[in-house]
């Protein structure tokens, strides 16, 4: 009865064995895909390295010394062989992202250029009533933002004291309250139009579209930086969750203001909820924006 496996008796015996070892080594530490692995253990780096150690200890009188011998090369060379594999992969995977973000890059900005023009030319249509371009630029915000995150980041920590309906009540109120904040923010540069000047890709589904406010009237007058924070989501459309004009973000300062506000009400999101509504009814009753809360 064999008293465990046997070694093999050649090189290429030896050399086989210690690949199949250096694959399972990768895939234990979490470098286990398969273009990697194969990459890895095709090499001349790694045929020439474990075949070399294989005939040196082929002369061994010894078999379980000798494996004992090659597996410890093995160990001792796993994270050259996972740094070697980084370098001949390397140029693969870099490309691979630029490719990513070079394909989802002009769609994120068509959809920034396309939405802002839009958005222009409901605050400039002079033909419109105040009620009517307010009702129109507030069903325009909803078509392209996630009012519910951003409410809710604005929220912070007391976001997770509510209820679920205590959330839907701060969300529409939120929602009626922030519309307004972006059609006064917007309005600031009505006479200026947008020029994309590029964007970032934070990750995946995450991108900061970068533009100048250049001014139509005024050729020599300094462009504004504004920048626009844009989600994918998972049904591929973008959405807006953040604007940043002049390095001052709304989102921040809502959650600033909110935050404030909230220390002072002993966390009581139904006080700022009340607060808002009253904000709103002055904002349509002609009292102007503000994205300070009262405290």
């Amino acid at each position: 009865m064999s008293a465990g496996p046997q070694l093999g008796g050649g090189p290429a015996e030896l050399q086989q064995v210690a690949i199949n070892r250096i694959g399972c080594a990768l895939s234990t530490i979490g470098c286990g895909s398969r273009a990697i692995v194969s990459i890895v253990l095709n090499s001349p780096i790694t045929r020439c390295t474990v075949g070399y150690s294989c005939v040196r200890l082929r002369s061994s009188k010894e078999p379980v010394l000798a494996m004992r011998k090659l597996l410890q090369i093995v160990r001792a060379s796993t994270f050259l062989l996972v740094g070697a594999a980084v370098v001949l992969t390397g140029g693969a995977l870099t490309n691979f992202v630029p490719a990513r973000a070079a394909v989802a890059t002009p769609q994120v900005e068509d959809f920034v250029q396309r939405n802002i023009d839009k958005g222009y030319s409901i605050l400039r249509n002079k033909s419109l009533a105040d009620k009517e371009r307010h009702a129109q630029f507030h069903a325009f915000m909803l078509s392209i933002s996630d009012m519910r995150r951003i409410g809710i980041f604005a929220l912070g920590q007391y976001a997770n004291r509510l209820s679920q309906a205590e959330t839907d009540n701060y969300v529409a109120t939120f929602t009626d309250y922030a519309i307004p904040l972006y059609e006064e923010w917007l309005s600031k540069y009505n006479e200026r139009t947008l020029k994309i000047t590029g964007t970032v890709q934070r990750a995946a589904d995450d991108f900061v579209v970068r533009a100048d406010a250049v001014s139509t009237t005024n050729q020599a007058a300094q462009p504004f930086k504004v920048s626009l924070r844009i989600r994918k989501g998972a049904d591929g459309s973008f959405i807006l969750t953040d604007m940043t004009a002049e390095g001052i973000s709304l989102a921040l300062t809502l959650r600033s203001d909110f935050t404030a506000f909230l220390q002072q009400h002993g966390g009581r999101v139904s006080d700022l909820v009340d607060r808002l509504k009253g904000q709103t009814e002055t904002i349509y009753s002609g009292g102007g924006a503000t994205a300070a809360v009262p405290h």
